[in-house]
């Protein structure tokens, strides 16, 4: 394998929504551009094969009020919106790779903090992120429609 992350190009983000719906369920899914505003977008390529996404947002936390407002201002703190790798690459490691690299990223830009969310019910992601530090520090009931929220956070 040989795993690399690239911001996603303006003509790319229809590709980008197109991933999205493969990895994600149609609720979660992010389907159109608007949804992707103000996001900081990354594809997840294996010798130049798109296998994933990565979205962050600056200064910015996860509420832990409700979904509707989960982009709260706050300085030198990354918000991890989201991390998908299609079902036939998962499992082979990319998840890790990608967490590293967010990791990095978050050093590399001087932030104090790194947040991120996951369903309750997605062990392996909630599992992962506590692998590499990231500490539970709340949850939100219906977060996800009737599915509770795991909020993680990383100081770094």
């Amino acid at each position: 394998m040989q795993i690399n992350i690239r911001r996603v190009k303006p003509d790319e983000m229809g590709l980008l929504c197109e991933l999205d719906r493969k990895i994600f369920s149609e609720a979660d899914a992010f389907d159109t551009p608007k949804l992707w505003e103000g996001l900081e977008t990354f594809f997840v390529t294996n010798y130049d094969i798109v296998v994933g996404s990565t979205a962050l947002r600056h200064d910015t936390d996860v509420s832990r009020r409700s979904h509707e407002d989960d982009y709260v201002g706050c300085l030198n703190s990354l918000y991890i919106v989201s991390t998908g790798i299609l079902p036939t690459w998962q499992g082979c490691g990319i998840g890790s790779i990608v967490k590293a690299w967010q990791i990095d990223y978050g050093r590399r830009y001087g932030f104090n903090q790194i947040v991120t969310n996951a369903r309750a019910s997605n062990l392996k992601s909630v599992r992962l992120n506590q692998k590499f530090g990231f500490k539970i520090v709340d949850t939100v009931p219906n977060w996800y429609g009737t599915e509770t929220a795991v909020i993680l956070e990383l100081k770094l």
